[in-house]
């Protein structure tokens, strides 16, 4: 269970979850909908979030305001977040929002940085600012184990999801209060539409890759349950945890991640 004290410090503030309609974010939207707070959805299908917010508000969230937002526009972004809230302070900030698109021209590489580094923390730093001024708050980085271990192709996702734990650690440093927590979660595989596509398609797969351990509903609970209240970097796979461990120790030592 959450501390109650720490539920007390986030209402009265808004709640901001990026990539709100993906797999995971759908099940952090639905968790923080049960703690009763007042939710901002963000995603690039307004029809999509919409239904998404009437089934939140049906679980128990204070109010729930879909903004529909490709986060590789950041021009006007903070604006329009701010807009969204009400004006009301930012008590808990999540962003699960990300790009994958697996190619190396410049383009790509530039809307993957844009929406995996760029858009969440021009999102981070309003939110942090909200919390110092308030004195209470969480923010959610949701990372990727490609972050911590690198890859070959496509950089501008494990590029972006490892700048993230950087910003999250350059808050923790200037962070002056106690109750503003600033945490990086490495969430790991999780057992989603998308992963189970790829297991189809590639047979070779499932003696390559690491399985999931959790549902997309278990992780969010978890992550919810452990991390609100934390600062610092959250792995949830133990076996993501002596993979990096093993990256950190062994020059030049690499996992082959199949990409999905």
């Amino acid at each position: 269970m959450i501390d109650e004290a720490l539920m007390s410090d986030l209402c009265g503030g808004v709640a901001i979850i990026t990539g709100a309609t993906g797999t995971l974010g759908r099940e952090l939207a639905a968790e923080l909908a049960r703690l009763h707070l007042d939710l901002v959805l963000m995603g690039r299908d307004h029809r999509a979030l919409e239904q998404l917010a009437k089934k939140l508000s049906d679980l128990g969230a204070s109010s729930a305001t879909p903004l529909a937002w490709d986060l590789a526009d950041c021009a006007g972004l903070v604006d329009t977040v701010r807009q969204s809230a009400g004006q009301r302070p930012i008590s808990v900030m999540v962003h699960c929002a990300a790009a994958d698109h697996g190619g190396d021209d410049e383009a790509s590489l530039q809307r993957e940085l844009r929406i995996n580094l760029h858009a969440p923390e021009l999102l981070a730093d309003m939110a942090f600012g909200d919390m110092q001024a308030r004195g209470s708050g969480q923010i959610v980085l949701l990372s990727s184990n490609l972050a911590l271990l690198g890859e070959e192709r496509g950089t501008g996702y494990s590029r972006g999801k490892a700048g993230l734990e950087r910003i999250a650690r350059s808050m923790i440093a200037k962070n002056r209060q106690r109750k503003v927590h600033i945490l990086t979660v490495v969430p790991g595989l999780i057992d989603s539409p998308l992963f189970r596509a790829g297991l189809a398609r590639r047979p070779s797969w499932q003696r390559r890759f690491l399985k999931p351990r959790l549902t997309a509903a278990e992780l969010a609970h978890q992550i919810v349950e452990k991390g609100m209240g934390r600062s610092g970097l959250l792995v949830m796979d133990p076996r993501h945890r002596a993979l990096r461990w093993l990256a950190d120790i062994v020059p030049g030592w690499q996992p082959r991640w199949p990409r999905i």
